[in-house]
């Protein structure tokens, strides 16, 4: 269930990032990384004993590597308007 909740809020958030066309997709990339870091930090980081930077680290990864991904699969494969030639 974490993981799926996960996953919504990051694309949610990728999905408008991703209609204001002044946002290179590389800093788009990174904007969802962040937010998926932090969201794998909180829905994961809060269960079990372990703490410390290195559990920090390994907690957020696990949400800012899935949105990396993601995000960069949607820019490649979003439609682009298409443009009507006349032939």
């Amino acid at each position: 269930m974490f993981l799926v909740v996960q996953a919504l809020m990051v694309a949610a958030i990728d999905d408008i990032l991703l209609q204001v066309r002044k946002i290179h997709p590389l800093v788009r990339m990174l904007i969802v990384g962040a937010a998926g870091f932090a969201a794998g930090e909180l829905l994961h980081g809060l269960r079990g004993l372990e703490s410390g930077v290195v559990q920090f680290i390994l907690h957020g990864l696990s949400g800012f590597i899935p949105a990396i991904i993601s995000s960069w699969l949607a820019h490649k494969y979003a439609q682009q308007p298409q443009v009507a030639t006349h032939t």
